[in-house]
């Protein structure tokens, strides 16, 4: 599926008033609940706290303004062992830098419309627009169940052999998908 082809024509699923906008405290997200609750827990406690000390960016998807999702994003390190795994054994000699999109979540009431693929899109574009500026080599996520990494492996993610939930995608190949779409 191509980035354009997930944005649509408007870059909003059709009927759909749904905004992306940076973390806001003001938001309620106490009643947020996308069927997962490390994820629920993570969002309710810890976003707040993870923007204040910069440890990790939130973007919300809101409706009015009611949450309906989220994802939360940081820097990372692809280890050694990892990306000899990903990209054999000659490239495993240096760690490889990384943004990990750390916590995604699409609340239960507002899943199977596409919203979760639309906030993963964002996220990318995000991602290639920091290593435009940053050096970054791959893009890392780990999915909760195999189901997700279904999801992911859709989106132009690979697991590695080792650790099947650790999914990474390379920016070049990043890149090539969203330049392909243009």
């Amino acid at each position: 599926m191509s980035a354009q082809e997930l944005r649509g024509a408007d870059g909003e699923p059709a009927g759909a008033p749904i905004r992306l906008v940076a973390f806001d405290a003001a938001f309620d997200r106490s009643v947020f609940d996308c069927g997962e609750q490390a994820v629920n827990d993570w969002f309710r406690r810890q976003a707040g706290q993870s923007h204040r000390s910069n440890n990790a960016r939130t973007v919300l998807a809101v409706q009015g303004f009611a949450v309906v999702g989220f994802y939360a994003s940081r820097v990372g390190t692809m280890e050694r062992g990892e990306v000899a795994e990903a990209f054999g054994g000659g490239r495993g000699r240096y760690p490889m830098p990384a943004i990990l999109l750390a916590q995604l979540g699409v609340d239960v009431r507002s899943q199977g419309r596409g919203l979760g693929a639309r906030l993963l899109v964002h996220a990318l574009e995000s991602f290639l627009a920091v290593a435009d500026k940053v050096g970054v080599e791959v893009i890392l996520v780990d999915a909760l169940t195999p189901e997700l990494c279904a999801f992911y492996r859709k989106m132009g993610f690979r697991s590695l052999e080792d650790r099947h939930l650790r999914m990474f995608m390379p920016v070049k190949v990043l890149r090539a998908t969203f330049n392909a779409s243009s």
